[in-house]
């Protein structure tokens, strides 16, 4: 199965929430889907990287009020997402 998860921040921004959805996406790894990780680039990286076996797309943030990131390209990726088996 295709699964993407939306997370605000990913690795290498370090945090609980980022190991923990990087641990699932391993363990989904290991049990035979194919997992992407869509976040904001904070901190600035490569808008498209594989990080152990994790496709991970960066989107770019326009700012960071109250510490939640703004990107407001998700919402151009509606018809994209329904490619996914599970969002």
């Amino acid at each position: 199965m295709r699964i993407a998860q939306i997370t605000p921040y990913f690795l290498p921004h370090n945090g609980g929430m980022e190991m923990y959805v990087y641990n699932l996406s391993k363990g989904l790894i290991d049990a035979g889907h194919t997992v992407e990780v869509i976040t904001a680039n904070v901190p600035p990286g490569r808008a498209i990287e594989i990080m152990d076996g994790i496709i991970v797309r960066r989107l770019k943030c326009i700012g960071e009020p109250l510490r939640n990131p703004l990107v407001p390209s998700i919402f151009l990726l509606r018809d994209e997402l329904k490619k996914f088996g599970l969002c």
